[in-house]
């Protein structure tokens, strides 16, 4: 009896070292997807521009990167590019940010700011969704800027009367924006 629960134990180990185990996603992976989505090639200069967030692992040697949509950062000027994986299923979507200087064409970026709806007035009130964890919290505020999706504003916090930085999310929705 003993030997059989040791023999299931070294098969499960066994299964378990046999699987690949997670690896930062390779840096030319991002940018062959980038420079499929723009279809030219970057230059050195501009490729060594683009960033994403680094500590995202994959367990497929190639994930095969699609971008699955582009708009423009008018915060930091360029194009925040949405990324996502088409085999590893467990690695969510994740932001590229291409400088201008990459090839992206000025007037592009300019028609998908004006096509896109204001989601933020100033002066009305907008919800600030707050989650940390398993715990969520949602207050409201007064944005100082108008602002379109994925645009960040500063707004007045009606409950603590600071001024923070937001992230327009939906129509009266906002979030703490990252840095």
């Amino acid at each position: 009896m003993r030997i059989l629960a040791i023999a299931a134990a070294a098969a499960v180990l066994a299964g378990v070292a046999g699987a690949q185990a997670p690896q930062p996603i390779a840096r030319h992976y991002v940018l062959a997807a980038v420079q499929r989505y723009l279809q030219h090639p970057l230059a050195a200069g501009v490729a060594a521009g683009v960033s994403y967030y680094a500590p995202l692992t994959t367990v497929a040697g190639d994930p095969e990167l699609v971008i699955a949509g582009a708009r423009p950062d008018l915060r930091r000027g360029g194009v925040d590019l949405e990324c996502r994986a088409t085999r590893d299923a467990g690695l969510p979507a994740f932001t590229i940010w291409l400088p201008q200087a990459a090839g992206w064409p000025t007037s592009a970026a300019r028609s998908a700011q004006a096509a896109a709806p204001v989601l933020i007035s100033p002066g009305h009130l907008a919800e600030l969704d707050i989650h940390q964890g398993t715990m969520a919290l949602v207050t409201q505020v007064r944005p100082l800027q108008p602002a379109r999706r994925g645009e960040r504003v500063r707004a007045l916090s009606l409950a603590t009367h600071a001024v923070v930085e937001v992230e327009a999310i939906g129509e009266n929705q906002v979030q703490i924006a990252d840095h």
